[in-house]
């Protein structure tokens, strides 16, 4: 399957691609003042030689003339810039405009522009310059004069935002051609730079220009009008179903108050308002001369835009004293957008209703589709992953995923409501596992590959020697660790570009951390697969929970950016008020108006399952992922929402496991997040045929939670850092409510399963043609029917070749069901490294992690010993070898076999010993237990009682284990005499009944050794 190629739709193409820049820089210069890419400007002068230049740049050409109250007038010119030279003056203070001496410029084109930024030599903290109307057509928005003030923050390398520099006082609009606008300086500075675009060409139209991409032409029965001015934007939301090349807008008038300029921007959009905060496009226009009510005004930009599939808003807004209107529909008549304002501190958002439209039209040209159509009845798939969510956290009762045996593991503290309700309408799976931290697992879900395949080779987060060089405890790294990726290469096709060739569209939300590493952009969401990104890049934590100043930490990428705006009361009531739950999310305002991470993803989801409902591809399934930072760090009260953290602190835990009030509110928060998801699902209608998947990244934190009864923690290969909660429902697909399944699922499963259910195949070949290979199996048909339907995975294999301080060392793992019961085996290679533990410490480093083994392996039975207490390879316990030493044996085979397998795309990396590579492990090396022939496990005497109806039996025993005793007549079918003997040190005797003695022919006894 080749790989689609979706341009990047976080790549910015203002108008400042067709914008002209007009550097005054020296040839030769090399002080970093030109924004020409090298040592000089493009606009080059001689010092103190002419007196008036005109330069062409990009088409735009300028006329430059210098003046002076104090003599002859030329241009001066130095390393930063242009000034004027009085008198033929040359040296460098001299060449500058100096106000003592009334220096200016004046400046005029030859084509209407607007002025966009200006850069300035010398510019300190006392000059201020002065841009004035002299002669045409006055371009300033307030009088006739706009002033630049400096304060030492701005140098000749520093662009200089006419339209939004705090230190610029006025407003400028488009500067019509052969208008004369006149620069002086109150001390002396250099000219270093500025930079114009072209103004949008505006005419008054008799009717839309073909072709048309999308218009509301009629105004229906219920017209209104809005104004647009100074600080009161209107825009007009869109969808495109496919690639689009957009050339003009056009708009109906409905009356002009104010003739003048007018700004032109065109954002993505999502939900009908402005999604990434940097424009595609912006410029300046002038509103036609003669407009009037109910005349067509087309507004036709510079360059073609070319937008990809997807939703976006083109917005107006006055410039200076300009004001007029635009009709607007207040009826459903174009379903596919909607008309949106921004006139107060609240921001974008609808007109009057979410049925109000401008009247507009777009013009350009759409490509033919890529995609094909989905196959009938594909499901929508949401896929939620939670970060460091521990498999003991969720409080959900039941059939939750974390209910063994009828014994709830859940938390008696945390309250998970939205997520119980989940597992109450899906399938809880009770054995689900991830990689032991987030960067791996997101890898293999990602991938549908275990870390040892080329199209993965994540094992593990930053790199594989994090060990501890100098331990407390044990002995320092024996090997070192190869290197690693940290990016999913971008040749492999990942789950999202299957789904997204096979019909489907697709969001990636959140934290991403596989992307942007040594694979570059090239391996960021929106280049691999995903039409939206909402915050993904290589980050692996928020950094800080909560925006500031209405920014999130740029630890999150663009595409969450526009949901960090504050918490108004508005906002509280439509999105968190519904999901409280106990909580009182009013009570954030007016102390804490700053977001909270969680909720803007929250939003970013929603915002965009309602943008797909409503918009041109709302035909094709959608695929969003949403993987949250929470419960990641930071953990703390300054890290959770004040209202969620307040509820927990008044609660008095009976659950000695957890009790962390900030813990508890970020993954309450989570829990909140999860709800207004279902709730839009539901709403909508769309929940029967969404599949929705919640799991996690790996095991829970120590400190902030605790996993018990599973062993240790996040990063470590026993339970605490492997097993996670999974919970999956989709009603149209059959899945059972409110039941549970015991089937084996690992990370690289999801892929398959997406695939599955979408009706689509998996690749056969990455995008560069080779062959490739994926170690995930779909559970698809398990889950629908998980009492007949068998599991579809048998083992879940780990290859860990490093080291995580305490957490890891270098082991293979299986984990297997063998006769109804869970296994575990596990081989390290390094024996006596432990990490800066104490092995004999009362914390869970010391009590849980790694301990000085006096052998390789390790084995346990997850069944019996969920926390791995019972190490079943001792090596000192023959009954124990004779009781899971096949079972061993089998699952050493079955990782030997594993780890040699010969596909072409099979490289699983390996530790090395002073650069020499260490061998796998090999079956032979199982610690077998021997014994003298007269200690094996046999019955050493037998005693027969016919008038008692009796048998005494004498047999080698070992204390700690119990025997059962059996009977048979024979050897075909064997009955049960007795059960539960305890041993009595190394010989055990028993007289046990068997009332058919007497009168059976012959009888055969056997002493049966159990666990």
């Amino acid at each position: 399957m080749p790989k689609t190629q979706i341009p990047c739709l976080l790549l910015v193409l203002t108008a400042s691609a067709s914008a002209a820049v007009f550097d005054f820089s020296l040839t030769g210069s090399s002080s970093g003042n030109n924004s020409q890419g090298g040592g000089s400007g493009n606009v080059q002068v001689d010092d103190a030689t002419v007196a008036i230049i005109t330069p062409a740049i990009d088409g735009i050409q300028l006329t430059l003339e210098a003046l002076s109250g104090s003599g002859t007038p030329t241009i001066g010119a130095n390393s930063q810039g242009v000034g004027v030279s009085t008198d033929g003056e040359s040296d460098a203070n001299n060449t500058r405009i100096e106000g003592d001496k009334t220096e200016a410029f004046r400046i005029s084109f030859d084509k209407a522009v607007s002025l966009d930024s200006m850069r300035f030599g010398n510019f300190t903290n006392t000059e201020v310059v002065t841009l004035t109307f002299i002669s045409g057509s006055n371009p300033f928005t307030s009088g006739t004069s706009l002033t630049i003030n400096a304060d030492g923050n701005q140098g000749p390398a520093d662009d200089i935002l006419l339209a939004s520099d705090a230190i610029v006082t006025g407003g400028i609009g488009v500067i019509q051609a052969g208008t004369v606008i006149e620069m002086t300086v109150s001390a002396d500075c250099l000219l270093n730079e500025f930079t114009v675009s072209p103004a949008l060409p505006t005419a008054i139209v008799g009717s839309v220009p073909a072709p048309v991409i999308t218009e509301n032409p009629n105004p229906g029965p219920n017209l209104g009008s809005t104004v647009i001015a100074d600080g009161n934007l209107k825009g007009q939301s869109f969808s495109v179903a496919t690639e689009t090349t957009i050339e003009s807008f056009v708009f109906e008038c409905d009356g002009v108050t104010t003739p003048g300029n007018f700004s032109v921007e065109l954002y993505h959009a999502m939900d009908d308002v402005p999604w990434l905060l940097n424009p595609i496009a912006t410029g300046i226009a002038s509103l036609p001369a003669g407009l009037a009510d109910g005349d067509l005004f087309e507004i036709e930009l510079l360059d073609p835009v070319v937008v990809e599939r997807g939703s976006y808003v083109v917005t107006l807004g006055g410039v200076g004293a300009t004001e007029f209107a635009i009709p607007i529909s207040n009826d459903p008549l174009y379903p596919t957008g909607g008309g949106v304002r921004n006139n107060s501190a609240e921001g974008w958002r609808p007109l009057i209703n979410a049925d109000s439209d401008l009247v507009f039209a777009v013009t350009g040209t759409q490509a033919a589709d890529p995609f094909p159509a989905a196959p009938a009845g594909a499901p929508n798939i949401v896929f939620i992953l939670a970060d460091d969510l521990g498999w003991t956290d969720l409080n959900i009762g039941g059939n939750g995923p974390n209910v063994l045996g009828g014994t709830d593991y859940g938390s008696g503290y945390y309250e998970t409501p939205n997520l119980a309700q989940l597992a109450a309408e899906g399938l809880s799976f009770t054995h689900c596992y991830a990689q032991p931290n987030c960067a791996p697992t997101r890898a293999a879900i990602l991938s549908g590959q275990y870390a040892c395949r080329d199209g993965n080779g994540v094992y593990h987060v930053d790199g594989l020697n994090r060990g501890r060089n100098s331990p407390n405890f044990g002995s320092a790294p024996q090997f070192t660790g190869p290197s690693q990726n940290e990016d999913i290469p971008a040749s492999h096709l990942i789950s999202a570009e299957v789904l997204q060739a096979g019909g489907y569209v697709t969001a990636h939300v959140g934290k991403y951390h596989v992307g942007n590493h040594e694979g570059g952009s090239a391996t960021l969401p929106e280049n691999q697969g995903f039409d939206f990104n909402f915050g993904g890049k290589q980050n692996g934590n928020p950094g800080n929970y909560f925006s500031n100043n209405e920014s999130f930490n740029g630890a999150l990428g663009d595409g969450l950016q526009s949901y960090a705006k504050n918490y108004t009361s508005g906002y509280i009531t439509d999105n968190l008020v519904s999901v409280a739950n106990g909580n009182d999310p009013t009570t954030l305002l007016p102390s804490t108006p700053d977001k909270f991470v969680q909720d803007g993803i929250g939003d970013a989801a929603v915002a965009f399952l309602r943008d797909h409902a409503k918009g041109n591809l709302s035909a094709r399934p959608f695929y969003l992922q949403v993987h949250s930072y929470a419960v990641h760090t930071p953990i703390g009260n300054s890290q959770s929402r004040p209202d969620l953290l307040s509820k927990f602190q008044a609660i008095t835990s009976t659950d000695p496991r957890h009790g962390s009030a900030p813990y508890a509110a970020i993954l309450e928060n989570l829990d909140q997040s999860v709800g207004r998801i279902l709730a839009f699902l539901d709403d909508s209608g769309l929940a029967s045929n969404t599949i929705v998947v919640f799991t996690s990244d790996n095991g829970g934190h120590i400190g902030p939670t605790d996993n018990d009864p599973v062993r240790f923690r996040k990063g470590s290969f026993y339970e605490g850092g492997l097993r996670v909660p999974l919970i999956v429902r989709w009603p149209d697909g059959g899945i059972p409510a409110g039941e549970q399944t015991d089937a084996l699922v690992h990370s690289v499963d999801f892929f398959p399963t997406f695939v599955d259910a979408a009706q689509l195949s998996m690749p056969t070949q990455n995008a560069i043609g080779d062959p490739v290979n994926y170690d995930g199996a779909s559970f698809l048909s398990h889950a629908a029917d998980p009492d007949t339907v068998p599991d579809a995975r048998d083992t879940v294999f780990y290859h860990f070749p490093g080291y995580l301080d305490e957490r890891a060392r270098p082991c293979e793992v299986a984990v297997k069901k063998i006769d109804g019961k869970d296994y575990k085996l596990i081989y390290t290679y390094d024996t006596g490294y432990v990490g800066n533990s104490n092995p004999n410490g009362s914390d869970e480093d010391g009590t849980e992690g790694l301990d000085v083994l006096t052998d390789n392996w390790e084995l346990y039975c997850l069944t019996d010993d969920l926390s791995e207490t019972t190490d079943l390879l001792d090596g000192s316990s023959y009954s124990n070898w004779l009781l899971y030493g096949e079972i061993a044996e089998g699952m050493a085979q079955d990782i030997v076999n594993w780890l040699g397998q010969t596909d072409s795309d099979w490289a699983p990396s390996q530790i090395t010993d002073g650069g020499t590579p260490v061998p796998f492990l090999s079956a032979s090396t199982l610690p077998a237990v021997s014994v003298p022939f007269e200690q094996t496990f046999r019955i050493t005497s037998s005693v027969p009682n016919l008038g008692t109806d009796e048998i005494s039996l004498t047999w080698n025993s070992e204390s700690g284990f119990s025997y059962d005793i059996e009977v048979s007549d024979g050897l075909t079918g064997w009955s049960t005499l007795a059960t539960g003997i305890a041993a009595t040190g190394t010989s055990t005797s028993a007289t046990v009944p068997d009332p058919d003695i007497a009168t059976s022919d012959r009888r055969f006894y056997r002493v049966v050794l159990t666990p």
